[in-house]
């Protein structure tokens, strides 16, 4: 996506937000495997942008207010902000489908209930699980890798 031939304006706005340095700690676990869809709507955006740019703009406005709040409100916009991410493959890359339904009326409305939500809650999270004591790991005898770059250590 970062060097394809004709990118709609915004791409890569669009791929930072979606994809950021530290994407595995910012993007809850359920949704990693949603990332390649994602991924594929904005491909198939950027190819078909230029066919007709006048039916892309008009999507883009119609998407422009959700990702803003969504922007704006950064970790507090929660499941919010995957809703976007649905409504943006509904827009822009239909055949792909949507992992739930999605509308403008439901982003307005889960907009309304995250304004309505007191500060620090935000509505459909599930309840944080009560928090166990940390233990530290055995590392007797076993070998223990501070980073994925480790891995490629491991005997074949």
């Amino acid at each position: 996506l970062q060097t394809h031939k004709t990118p709609y304006p915004g791409l890569e706005g669009d791929l930072a937000a979606l994809v950021p340095r530290d994407v595995l700690r910012r993007t809850p676990f359920d949704r990693l495997s949603h990332l390649p869809r994602y991924l594929k709507a904005m491909q198939a955006r950027a190819e078909r942008w230029k066919r007709d740019p006048a039916k892309d703009a008009s999507r883009a406005r119609e998407l422009q207010p959700f990702a803003q709040a969504v922007g704006r409100l950064g970790e507090r916009a929660g499941a919010l902000r995957w809703l976007v991410e649905e409504y943006r493959v509904s827009l822009f890359a239909q055949e792909l489908g949507t992992a739930e339904p999605v509308s403008a009326v439901r982003l307005e409305k889960a907009l309304r209930e995250l304004a309505a939500a007191p500060a620090g809650v935000t509505p459909d999270a599930p309840a944080a699980p009560p928090a166990k004591p940390a233990l530290p790991l055995p590392t007797q005898g076993k070998r223990v890798f501070k980073s994925l770059d480790a891995l490629g250590n491991l005997p074949r």
